[in-house]
């Protein structure tokens, strides 16, 4: 079986979409497909593969050979992704170790921006993802990614480990609050988090900072706002 969620960008021309499936005996880690669908939509769509799949994409998947093309989108994978520029670091803001490449990662949850032109989504390794999902009460490693709709472009950000409030009640339950909690800056430039950080301070030490984080998409690492935080969400105006 299959199950999906789904999200539509604010100006109504965009569907993000997300399928997964059963695990089976042969596969490590349950199949899972992230993918955008281009409107306009009407009442008469039944599901994305009535839609004119020309400019749709896939934007992550797991295992993607489970998912049949009469039950996920078709198109094209989105183009390889790209970490922004690096920019300096500050005593505020130290530079975070990207030693740590995450395998084959799960989506957990996605937002749109307020501009409908990006899609932030939350990634874990997947078998982490599966293992926290059966076992509970574990630290998941996770990064945030950024797709630029109009240009295909999917930005990756550092790890980092989400909140016990963030990974617990928010993540699982993203679509529900997703009409009242808002992590994107009201013009769509930032976005914020809240969990532990794992950054090399400007004397080459690792240190682990835990609190409210700003990430301007233009700056390679995050901004801590404020310290123990657990709970965080933008102001809509």
């Amino acid at each position: 079986g299959v199950g999906a969620c789904f999200g539509m960008s604010g100006d109504g021309a965009w569907m993000a979409l997300l399928q997964r499936g059963r695990k089976t005996p042969q596969q490590r880690v349950p199949p899972e497909l992230l993918s955008l669908v281009k409107g306009p939509f009407t009442l008469e769509d039944i599901g994305p593969a009535d839609v004119d799949g020309s400019d749709d994409w896939v934007v992550n998947a797991v295992a993607e050979d489970h998912f049949s093309s009469d039950s996920s989108p078709r198109g094209r994978l989105s183009s390889p992704p790209s970490s922004p520029s690096p920019s300096p670091s500050s005593p505020r803001s130290p530079s975070p170790s990207r030693a740590d490449e995450l395998d084959e990662e799960s989506v957990l949850a996605f937002f749109w921006s307020p501009d409908s032109q990006k899609l932030l989504f939350l990634t874990s390794p997947a078998k982490d993802a599966d293992m926290y999902q059966r076992t509970q009460g574990m630290a998941l490693r996770c990064r945030w990614n950024v797709l630029f709709v109009n240009t295909g472009e999917t930005r990756r950000f550092g790890t980092f480990s989400p909140s016990t409030v963030m990974l617990e009640r928010v993540i699982p339950n993203f679509q529900l609050f997703n009409p009242s909690l808002s992590l994107w800056s009201p013009d769509s430039s930032r976005f914020c988090f809240a969990g532990k950080v794992n950054l090399i301070t400007a004397k080459g030490y690792a240190e682990v900072y835990e609190g409210a984080w700003v990430q301007d998409l233009e700056q390679e690492d995050p901004t801590m706002v404020a310290e123990g935080v657990t709970y965080v969400s933008w102001s809509p105006k």
